[in-house]
């Protein structure tokens, strides 16, 4: 993954849609995924474990993928013409 293209903002009206990215540090040595970023300020955030789900939210994420997988996706592009459709 680009971490560059990952921390990019895409502006829906007056919102923006910010992406993240999990960097795992020894403590010592920088991440390879910081390396590529451009100049600018940043958040990091210590995170111990990722968040349990619940079951039924594991089986939304499975159905959400097998839906991706075969070809029932849409495009960035048209998400967020969508999604700014319902923001107006």
């Amino acid at each position: 993954m680009n971490p560059t293209r990952a921390l990019e903002e895409s502006q829906i009206g007056r919102y923006t849609v910010r992406m993240a990215i999990v960097v795992n540090w020894n403590g010592v040595d920088v991440p390879e995924e910081l390396k590529g970023l451009k100049k600018g300020r940043y958040v990091l955030l210590p995170m111990d474990e990722a968040p349990e789900l619940t079951e039924e939210q594991e089986a939304g994420l499975e159905a959400a993928l097998a839906s991706v997988r075969a070809g029932k996706g849409v495009s960035l592009e048209d998400a967020l013409a969508e999604a700014k459709a319902h923001l107006r």
